[in-house]
């Protein structure tokens, strides 16, 4: 009974953390499709000789007088989308494949990852009205055919950002320096977010609508939600030519919005949630549970794959 009653406080701990979709969605746009509809297969390794940063060198763009969307590397997972307008028309994103759809919140220009394999995406960029309601002000359908399909996840993104400077990337370089080992190096991550980073209740109990982490914030404070300890995961591991996934969904048979990581080794293929990779050092890949320190009943019943719903994945 009394391990029940510790599940469910911290389960309403977490209750706080509505940290992606709900927050990034505008809500006239909240009945989106989940990406589970989209295919995912497992492939091969990559090989790469230094972590990979985007570009938008124009070859292939769409534009008009509202945006201006450059395709030129969609062959490597990603787009880039500048909004021409004010801040004041409130601009999103809506990428489109099949019945699956993501949103995002235009600020400057957006690194947009096509995370749902090879095929058609559809990008539309909107507007908010006076009136309150969105209106489509471009839209460009492009084909799309992946070099490698772990590409999409060994880029920064808008919701996975960084850069070369980064303090959480330095940090990273500097910690995995002398590492060879995949498996090592998710090791030492982990650790380190697991055993420095404290989850910041009152942050979680004030986000605003639109937040994206900044690992180098993270990093700095100390200190995060869901959201933060998931990218700064991706951003430290995405530096070590580790593919990641930012992933965001629910926590099976509640309303509880929450983020987490799945991890891509070359002789393993995508570890997720629910897989113990090293009893010895970590349970799960998780590192926000892990990180509160959760007891036996709790981290048991949150390494359940059915207890974690992914809506979407970046």
């Amino acid at each position: 009974m009394q391990k029940k009653v510790k599940f469910f406080i911290t389960l309403a701990c977490y209750a706080v953390v509505i940290c992606a979709g709900i927050l990034l969605t505008p809500r006239v746009f909240h009945q989106a499709s989940k990406q589970e509809n989209a295919r995912e297969v497992v492939y091969g390794s990559i090989e790469l000789p230094a972590p990979l940063y985007p570009s938008a060198p124009g070859d292939f763009v769409a534009e008009n007088r509202f945006a201006r969307i450059d395709f030129s590397n969609a062959s490597q997972g990603y787009v880039s989308v500048r909004y021409r307008g004010g801040a004041q028309d409130d601009p999103v994103l809506k990428v489109i494949y099949g019945e699956t759809e993501y949103i995002y919140i235009l600020q400057g220009e957006a690194i947009i990852p096509l995370t749902c394999g090879d095929g058609a995406y559809t990008i539309k960029a909107y507007q908010k009205q006076k009136e309150g309601k969105y209106r489509s002000v471009m839209s460009k359908t492009i084909s799309v055919e992946l070099e490698n399909q772990l590409l999409p996840y060994l880029y920064p993104s808008q919701l996975v950002s960084y850069t070369e400077s980064s303090l959480a990337v330095q940090h990273s370089n500097e910690m995995c320096e002398g590492t060879d080992s995949d498996l090592e190096k998710l090791v030492l991550v982990y650790s380190y977010i697991t055993e420095n980073i404290v989850y910041d209740y009152q942050k979680a109990a004030n986000i605003e609508t639109g937040y994206v982490p900044s690992v180098d914030s993270t990093y700095i404070s100390k200190s995060g939600i869901c959201f933060d300890y998931s990218v700064m995961m991706a951003a430290m591991l995405r530096t070590q030519l580790i593919p990641v996934k930012l992933v965001m969904g629910y926590l099976g048979g509640t309303s509880i919005y929450h983020a987490w990581n799945e991890v891509y080794l070359r002789d393993r293929g995508w570890v997720t949630v629910n897989i113990f990779v090293d009893e010895r050092v970590f349970r799960m890949l998780d590192t926000t549970i892990a990180a509160a320190k959760s007891d036996e009943h709790v981290a048991k019943k949150l390494s359940d794959p059915e207890e974690y719903v992914p809506s979407y994945k970046y």
